[in-house]
């Protein structure tokens, strides 16, 4: 097998975790660590309210046009999107810094909320009927029994770093 290929294969499987990844710490970079946390912690709160969310059949019988998955995702992300705002809100305006002070704390958040939302893309929003993150991102973040483990890495990272 060429070596090419492989690299090749392992690039796309990794694609999604280096988006995620990307996306989190660019917005450490505009917003502050104090934000990304407040996103962090917000997926919590949102995963809650999602699962308990009654309304998804009324929904999709409205919005005929639309796939489940994408409702579900929307509102998923409406629903961590306020959450986030109000974490931004309680938390203290002492741990905001510049974009290059704190890079390492940064990183760290990053990787966190990687992990998060990627076992909520398996397990809680249906993703993975959209889009394909590949075999080897499977491999880490679908099997069931982990899911604790996710969830619980991000708060352990939280308690270490701040």
């Amino acid at each position: 097998m060429d070596i090419t290929a492989v690299a090749l294969g392992f690039v796309k499987d990794l694609t999604l975790l280096f988006i995620v990844f990307g996306a989190l710490f660019a917005y450490s970079l505009v917003r502050g660590q104090r934000s990304l946390l407040s996103v962090v912690l917000g997926l919590y709160l949102a995963l809650l309210i999602s699962l308990e969310f009654p309304y998804y059949e009324k929904l999709l019988q409205v919005m005929t046009f639309a796939k489940e998955a994408v409702v579900r995702i929307t509102l998923f992300a409406i629903f961590t999107a306020f959450t986030s705002v109000i974490f931004e809100r309680i938390l203290s305006r002492l741990i905001d810094e510049s974009a290059i002070e704190g890079i390492r704390k940064k990183v760290v958040l990053s990787i966190l909320g990687t992990a998060l939302i990627m076992a909520y893309c398996y397990h809680v929003i249906p993703i993975t009927e959209v889009i394909d993150p590949g075999a080897r991102v499977g491999a880490l973040f679908a099997p069931q029994e982990y899911f604790f483990w996710w969830l619980l890495l991000p708060l352990f990272g939280i308690f270490f770093v701040f």
